[in-house]
């Protein structure tokens, strides 16, 4: 209900414009003329033949699902229309050329950009994007190639599963696997969804568009597993001192831990469990089962990022880190998870299940 389509015009036209030649985006660009900007993930232009691992694949395939939906739910000139639809089948192309035989993306850096392997979390992007895609009023050869890369990606991750654990790896390539639980891995909520909902489209009225999904693929299943490894991790990646509360990046994760113990807590983690949840909440409301388990889970993480919580300075800016002993680090504010927060607020408040603020007065006159 928000009047923010100028915002998203901009940056779907700031998106169209920074697309490289083979379909990808650069690790990072200038914001304000959009030219390449510094990283370290940008083997795609290092490496002669365009091969290197050091590219974070995750960040075409967020791309890909931003322009889809932004195709299926918002009224757009029409010359932006076919800019937008170009460069999505594009982008299509680049994440089914970087796809293995195993339906999941190639090897590549993770969001956290410190590791190299075939990631859960990038697996789950690419699904998302090539549900969102399927979804999308484009061409429909390309609906239907994207349905099929959907339909494989969901199975490849499906097959990773790993019961004794009651979660998803971090990486896994064939029978080798880090099953550690990574907070990049609640990226399977918002997969799980958009997938449902491509499922629940492939109605008679669309059976010439659509393939129908294969029988190796058990929606039902897989969604119940991402529920399991969300609620698995989030009890894993939980980390409590007398003056910080919430998730750790993942397990073993020793980045600038300074004197103390163990790992930081992150507000992006956090949130990202809280996003999870909340999704998964809501899908399960939409399958008339009870959302209530995972919209407690939502609330209360998402009371962790709240004014006044361990991850807020003073003028209630979300830092990205903080130490056991309440002191912030890193980048303040985070971008990142304030757009997290946006997610988790509106998806929990469309369903009354938003926790009621502690700071702000309350009654008629509110």
């Amino acid at each position: 209900g928000l009047d923010l389509d100028a915002e998203l015009v901009a940056s779907a036209e700031f998106l169209c414009r920074t697309q490289d030649a083979d379909g990808s985006w650069p690790h990072r660009v200038w914001a304000d003329s959009g030219k390449l900007a510094p990283g370290w993930a940008n083997a795609r232009i290092e490496t002669a033949d365009n091969s290197g691992a050091n590219d974070q694949l995750d960040q075409p395939a967020s791309v890909v699902a931003f322009l889809a939906e932004l195709r299926r739910t918002t009224e757009l000139p029409a010359d932006l229309t076919d800019r937008i639809d170009d460069t999505i089948a594009d982008a299509v192309g680049f994440l089914q050329k970087t796809t293995a035989d195993d339906g999941l993306p190639r090897r590549c850096q993770n969001c956290w950009e410190n590791a190299l392997g075939r990631f859960t979390h990038t697996g789950a992007t690419y699904l998302e994007a090539f549900a969102a895609v399927a979804r999308a009023p484009v061409d429909d050869d390309l609906r239907a190639d994207a349905a099929n890369a959907a339909d494989a990606a969901a199975e490849g991750l499906q097959d990773r599963w790993i019961p004794e654990r009651e979660l998803f790896p971090q990486r896994a390539n064939g029978e080798d696997r880090d099953d550690r639980a990574d907070a990049s891995t609640f990226a399977l909520a918002s997969a799980a969804a958009e997938y449902d909902a491509l499922v629940s489209e492939r109605t008679e009225a669309d059976s010439e568009t659509l393939p129908a999904p294969p029988e190796s693929v058990t929606l039902d299943r897989f969604i119940s597993r991402v529920r399991t490894h969300v609620t698995t991790s989030v009890e894993i990646l939980a980390r409590e001192t007398a003056n910080v509360d919430g998730l750790v990046r993942f397990v073993g994760d020793d980045w600038r831990t300074a004197e103390q113990a163990g790992a930081k807590v992150w507000s992006i983690a956090t949130l990202w469990g809280a996003t999870a949840a909340a999704t998964l909440g809501e899908l399960a409301a939409e399958q008339d089962d009870d959302p209530e388990p995972m919209f407690a889970i939502a609330r209360d993480l998402y009371q962790l990022c709240e004014p006044g919580g361990p991850f807020t300075n003073d003028a209630g800016l979300l830092a990205e880190q903080a130490f056991d002993n309440g002191d912030l680090d890193s980048a303040t504010p985070i971008g990142w998870a304030h757009a997290l927060r946006i997610d988790a607020t509106a998806t929990l408040a469309s369903h009354g299940a938003l926790p009621v603020p502690h700071d702000r007065p309350s009654g008629p006159d509110a």
